[in-house]
């Protein structure tokens, strides 16, 4: 009976690790950070958006959403974004998106993220 134990307790660990399950995703890099705001903007989630923004910009949280999303909804919506670069310097960043658009548009945008309580932070415009 211990013998079929071991090797499912040593079955569940493997799989646990390997799917990432093990620990926080604190390690995300800024563009991952970058990507992950801005799919809440899409989904209508400023609320959630927050937590991706540095504390000192709090205030603008609602303000920087409600101006993507209707720039957004003018394009026909937003289709994918791209990231051009990443530039990482101490607890400073700068990455550069491309936002494509449904109509066939686009626009890069070069943000500045800080690392912020173990996680890298958007610095508002």
């Amino acid at each position: 009976m211990y013998l079929v134990r071991i090797p499912v307790i040593v079955l569940a660990v493997i799989c646990l690790a390997a799917c990432g399950c093990s620990g926080p995703r604190s390690a995300q890099t800024p563009s991952e950070r970058l990507i992950a705001a801005m799919e809440l903007i899409r989904e209508g989630k400023p609320k959630d958006l927050e937590a991706f923004v540095v504390s000192d910009d709090q205030v603008g949280v609602g303000m920087f959403a409600g101006v993507y999303s209707s720039g957004w909804a003018e394009e026909g919506g937003l289709d994918r974004i791209e990231i051009v670069s990443e530039a990482i310097d101490g607890d400073s960043a700068t990455v550069a998106a491309k936002f494509h658009f449904a109509n066939h548009n686009s626009e890069t945008v070069t943000y500045r993220l800080r690392q912020e309580d173990d996680a890298w932070k958007i610095v508002l415009p």
